[in-house]
């Protein structure tokens, strides 16, 4: 050795190490007059903690330490009597055969193979060579068996998951299919009849109406009422059901002007009452502007609808500029609600006024949760009962806005 210093501080250049092999070997049969690096370097061979050991150019083993036999199952031996070929599962040791081969022309070698143990367990080892001289190399072999095994593990969790993703994908897929059945029979099928059944209720009343009784007249207007709801919960459930499918249009969306269109297509609900409208500065963000559209006519329509009781109706637009984003809310001084329901508010069909004190089929803030849930969005309510309601959303949560 060319140090007395610990091998781990200055280990030895191969040809100081392949000196120390020829003269004293790895095993037990070390010279007694080795020097002291040599001594050194013979107690941190014997104590590694991974198989070290040296082969000749047949695969003989010339010298090993203890954790080879360890990691064998064998013993000194009987090892001295066997090549590292013979150690190789049978089904490995054709690519053994030739990684050997390489060994010989490259003079280093990286291999994973599985060796067999005389009690017939198996065990997968992590392998690197190098030449120390023309006809000797030194072997480091260490059990990853455990590796392997997570690793095949990992392998069939993951085949088992896209098994099982690509069970749900064909279920989804079924799933859509028929969805796209069932509106088709919805839009065809059911709307003719609806259709019809407020048609020929409008004719009657038209050409019969001074014929029939009061009550009777009554029971053609309640007829024509239910076919427009009816027609209308068809409207709303089909618009419902093509905002998962129909794709996102990203765009730059200027959220005054959608307001101002929005309240100009609202102009109906605001003729003939007092109603003060405000809207506040509001930044623009990343969106589809037809969908985003449909968020603040339905917001906006809700706010006018249940502040029609009061004399004077307030409706707030405005923004609460945040650092990781912008909440945007509209804010009305109308009939407002228990918030003790408010989780059933954006579900489709639930409703928390009766029909004959509001209008309406209970989709409209479903379709606003579904739009904004499709933005990375989310949309939350603050109300009360006779004191207004405040909803407040988000597009795009954890995005800059432009």
């Amino acid at each position: 050795m060319k140090s007395d210093r610990p091998f781990l501080e200055e280990a030895p250049e191969v040809p100081a190490l392949e000196d120390a092999l020829t003269r004293g070997g790895l095993g037990r049969r070390a010279r007694p007059e080795f020097a002291t690096g040599d001594a050194r370097f013979r107690a941190y061979v014997d104590y590694a903690p991974v198989a070290l050991f040296v082969l000749d150019a047949e695969g003989r083993y010339v010298d090993f330490n203890p954790a080879t036999l360890a990691l064998l199952g064998t013993d000194d031996t009987t090892l001295t009597t066997q090549t590292f070929l013979d150690a190789i599962a049978e089904e490995d040791r054709p690519t053994a055969e030739q990684h050997l081969a390489t060994l010989q022309a490259a003079g280093q070698l990286e291999a994973e193979p599985r060796l067999r143990r005389p009690d017939g367990s198996e065990v997968w080892v992590s392998v690197r060579a190098t030449r120390l001289g023309d006809s000797r190399f030194l072997v480091v072999a260490e059990d990853i068996t455990e590796r392997k095994r997570a690793h095949q593990e990992m392998c069939d969790l993951n085949a088992s998951l896209a098994r099982q993703v690509a069970d749900r994908a064909t279920e989804l897929s079924a799933t859509n299919q028929e969805l796209e059945a069932f509106c088709y029979s919805v839009s065809h099928d059911l709307r003719a009849p609806v259709r019809a059944m407020d048609g020929f209720s409008q004719a009657l009343m038209e050409d019969f109406g001074p014929q029939l009784p009061e009550t009777g007249q009554q029971y053609v207007q309640k007829i024509r009422r239910g076919a427009q709801r009816l027609g209308q919960l068809i409207d709303d459930l089909l618009a419902f059901s093509r905002l998962s499918r129909a794709p996102l249009n990203w765009d730059l969306v200027d959220h005054p002007l959608l307001i101002k269109e929005t309240l100009e297509d609202l102009r109906h609900q605001r003729q003939g009452r007092r109603l003060e409208i405000r809207v506040g500065d509001l930044p623009p963000c990343q969106g589809d502007r037809a969908l985003l559209k449909q968020v603040w006519h339905h917001l906006l329509a809700n706010a006018l609808k249940f502040t029609r009781p009061r004399k004077k109706a307030h409706v707030e637009i405005g923004c609460d500029p945040r650092p990781d984003q912008t909440v945007y809310f509209v804010k009305d001084n109308g009939a407002g609600f228990d918030m003790r329901y408010a989780h059933k508010l954006f579900s489709a069909f639930q409703r928390l006024h009766r029909t004959e004190e509001f209008e309406g089929t209970g989709m409209g803030l479903a379709m606003v949760h579904r739009i904004l849930q499709r933005h990375g969005g989310r949309i939350w309510v603050e109300a009360a009962v006779d004191h207004g309601a405040t909803f407040f959303f988000t597009v795009n949560e954890g995005a800059h806005h432009a």
